[in-house]
């Protein structure tokens, strides 16, 4: 039964994201196959390909998701009662953490996140963008709020922004990581440059 305000086509292209997104989590990009979706959605491969041709445009599609999903969970983070670095902390933490759980936490997910940057850099891209520019805002906050001085350095907020989004980018490559390791490095390393510029 399709749900108010949507067609079955609407519902169809939906169970179809879903497959792609379990079937992909689960065996990786490589080891799925616009076939594996179909049978994942219960639908003839026809079916899919009138919705994606290609499988990585399926991927792509799944990663946007994601990357929404995990944007939502950020600024959920970000918008809750507390100080700048303690709202901080639990962005990075809501929308980072998420993506090692995947990358660290599944056998597959190392090969997802590496098979991420090379066919969907714009996504990719976009969601660095989004996480500096909420980090960004938290640090301006911090600074009008006393709690944070950059008159030490030369950095301005979106520099800070920008170097914590790059060591959770980053460090989601390593795949020695556990979600765990993962989230205790993170976490140590917004400790010391956020304590550099506390005032």
């Amino acid at each position: 039964m399709e749900a108010p305000g949507r067609t079955k086509s609407d519902d169809t292209r939906e169970r179809i994201l879903v497959a792609a997104i379990q079937r992909f989590s689960k065996f990786g990009y490589r080891r799925t196959s616009i076939n594996d979706v179909a049978e994942e959605a219960r639908l003839a491969r026809a079916t899919v390909y009138l919705y994606w041709r290609r499988k990585e445009d399926l991927f792509v599609a799944g990663l946007e998701r994601f990357n929404a999903h995990s944007r939502s969970l950020g600024e959920t983070a970000a918008a809750k009662k507390g100080s700048a670095a303690e709202r901080m902390h639990a962005m990075v933490m809501a929308k980072y953490g998420g993506t090692s759980d995947i990358v660290h936490g599944t056998a597959s997910g190392h090969e997802l996140f590496v098979a991420n940057l090379q066919l969907a850099s714009a996504v990719v891209e976009e969601c660095l963008r989004q996480g500096e520019e909420t980090l960004t805002r938290l640090l301006q906050q911090g600074i009008r709020d006393g709690e944070f001085d950059l008159h030490r350095s030369s950095a301005r907020p979106a520099d800070v922004a920008r170097i914590i989004v790059s060591f959770a980018q980053n460090s989601l490559l390593d795949p020695h990581h556990t979600p765990l390791s993962y989230r205790k490095s993170l976490r140590k390393t917004l400790n010391f440059i956020l304590d550099s510029i506390r005032a």
